[in-house]
């Protein structure tokens, strides 16, 4: 079932995916006082994990992560009534059970993985990295992002994200300062674009997203050569700080280990 069954309408974090409304029911906005702490209003800690239990699933499930993008919530571990009442907007009050809420999440996750649903899917992958945020950081630390990615593509992309996860965790520099939004998107363009092997992988000059950004992409179809490395390196130190990111690809034969697609700004 598509996410147009579900009416979802666009806001911040999630994109339009129709405008059909689903059949509405009281029942899941009135759950919400079932686990609300009084204290503050909210569904805090232990009231998300009382409605795990009650839905079936983990905390660290990955339907919970879609019930908390569908619900655009702010703060992890905790709902307010208004993030309730949008995902009841959301479609989410056409579930009149535990069942079959936790059959309309597994619904949406499902047509989020089909190539139908990409404008969906990077909605939810962007809304991931805001969600994993600290503060006001812009990052968010590796072993948060290894986890995610893990989460929400391990299964999708079983061949992508365990050499990509691999490099994240051995790259000092994504270890000191953290991933950001631009690098995490471009972790799901990898996924979705390059072929396990990498034979639609090829060196290419494009522009950013900023037109005064241009950067050239070092892309290589095999494992960078010692030369090739060598070259990527000096580029890199006539770049400014910040100007720099590195991404794992790798060949597929033969157990090689993950090489790198180096992105310089010019």
């Amino acid at each position: 079932m598509s996410l147009r069954a579900f009416g979802r309408k666009p806001t911040s974090s999630s994109a339009s995916a129709g405008t059909t409304k689903a059949p509405r029911s009281a029942w899941f906005e009135d759950e919400f006082d079932k686990y609300e702490d009084k204290s503050d209003g909210s569904i805090g800690p232990d009231g998300v994990e009382k409605l795990c239990l009650a839905l079936g699933v983990e905390p660290s499930d990955v339907l919970v992560l879609v019930l908390a993008w569908l619900l655009d919530a702010k703060q992890m571990g905790y709902f307010s009534r208004e993030e309730w009442k949008h995902g009841a907007a959301q479609g989410l009050s056409a579930a009149t059970s535990y069942e079959s809420l936790k059959q309309l999440i597994t619904e949406i996750y499902s047509a989020l993985r089909s190539s139908r649903s990409m404008d969906q899917l990077r909605s939810l992958h962007a809304y991931t990295h805001k969600f994993c945020r600290e503060d006001r950081k812009k990052v968010i630390d590796v072993n948060s992002a290894v986890a995610m990615l893990q989460l929400l593509h391990g299964s999708t992309y079983p061949k992508h994200i365990p050499n990509m996860c691999e490099f994240l965790q051995e790259h000092e520099t994504a270890k000191k300062r953290g991933v950001s939004s631009d690098e995490w998107s471009m972790i799901l363009n990898f996924c979705t674009e390059i072929a396990p092997d990498c034979s639609n992988y090829q060196v290419r000059q494009h522009s950013c997203v900023s037109p005064r950004r241009p950067a050239h992409c070092l892309m290589p179809s095999a494992p960078l050569t010692p030369e090739r490395r060598a070259r990527a390196l000096s580029c890199r130190r006539m770049m400014a700080p910040g100007h720099f990111c590195s991404m794992t690809m790798w060949s597929g034969t033969g157990g090689r280990r993950p090489s790198e697609m180096l992105v310089v700004t010019l």
